[in-house]
């Protein structure tokens, strides 16, 4: 596993998503991308591990494609690691290669999607909504278990045995 995965990426960077905003220039297209992102996930993992679970290499390849590409453009820096790793070992050693990635990756995605709700960008009124995204508050006012984020991240980390990174607390 490349250097850059061994927990110095923080889940989210902030960063990245401002300059994507700023290059589009339209923070509601930014914002309802993000909710799409959101709501997308389970779907694109679901997909992911059934390709992986039923040995079909073309499929986890366009899926895992469609997650590094959506993690790297708001800016989910581990993610886009996981799914880039994923897509290397796919290309060198096949199905068997991946299977031990798919249980790392759906942690980090879980906890990425969290951070996501938990750091949705706020416009200068304060609000979670702009420019027509009304739904993105009502997206993230799902009930939140309190501690349910140190769990996770217990939970990660137990995982790494399996797993060449370990999260750090606070990402």
């Amino acid at each position: 596993m490349p250097a850059h995965i061994s927990g110095q990426l923080t889940l989210v960077s902030r960063e990245i998503f401002d300059t994507f905003q700023e290059e589009l220039q339209d923070p509601g297209i930014c914002y309802r991308y993000l909710l799409d992102y959101l709501r997308m996930w389970d779907w694109r993992y679901l997909r992911l591990s059934r390709a992986v679970r039923a040995g079909d290499a073309e499929t986890a390849m366009d899926a895992i494609l469609s997650a590094n590409s959506s993690a790297r453009m708001v800016g989910a820096l581990r993610l886009a690691a996981l799914a880039a790793e994923f897509e290397q070992r796919l290309k060198e050693g096949g199905i068997p290669a991946v299977v031990p990635l798919l249980g790392g990756i759906a942690m980090c995605g879980q906890l990425t999607m969290a951070e996501i709700r938990r750091n949705l960008p706020i416009n200068d009124d304060g609000d979670r909504a702009h420019d027509g995204t009304e739904d993105i508050a009502a997206a993230t006012a799902k009930p939140q278990t309190p501690g349910l984020s140190k769990t996770a991240e217990r939970v990660f980390n137990a995982l790494a045995i399996h797993l060449p990174f370990r999260l750090e607390p606070g990402h």
